[in-house]
């Protein structure tokens, strides 16, 4: 077996990696039924998904019908931003609420690119973003999460 293309062998090994370990550690969390789901279902589907698309992408990158393509040096400028906006979000979303944890978390991971785009061009992208977060998470799967900024109570 020969990888001809390595980036997209990382890619799929990397996703593997992280599919399998949040399926792991979802797995100790009740998963309930696909018609009453646990907390841990949500984390087993989408991991498990992650980790097959992985795998997918790991044995394309090995076919010969994939064209060679050589490992580049990693940007780990762009790792180290992409890995500070995770923390940012882990850390704004119990006190900050959704909405803030990922306009902060789009902020952060705005420095991981060496585009430069116009301040409108954010603006945008992190409305986008808050708003898909929002429907998707909050309306349509009615997950849990502060939505505004908790405050402590006051008396």
């Amino acid at each position: 077996m020969k990888v001809r293309n390595r980036p997209d062998f990382v890619s799929g090994l990397l996703f593997m990696l992280v599919g399998i370990g949040f399926a792991s550690i979802s797995r100790s969390y009740d998963l309930g039924t696909a018609k009453e789901i646990g907390p841990g279902y949500f984390p087993f589907m989408i991991g498990s998904i992650l980790a097959v698309l992985g795998l997918v992408v790991a044995l394309k990158s090995v076919s010969g019908r994939t064209e060679a393509v050589p490992l580049k040096t990693w940007s780990w400028r762009s790792v180290s931003w992409i890995s500070v906006s995770i923390l940012v979000f882990a850390l704004a979303l119990p006190k900050l609420g959704l909405l803030a944890a990922i306009a902060l978390m789009s902020g952060a991971a705005l420095f991981a690119s060496d585009e430069k785009r116009s301040r409108a061009e954010t603006g945008i992208l992190i409305v986008v973003m808050m708003a898909f977060a929002y429907i998707v998470f909050v309306k349509g799967l009615r997950l849990q999460f502060p939505v505004l900024p908790v405050f402590p109570k006051l008396g």
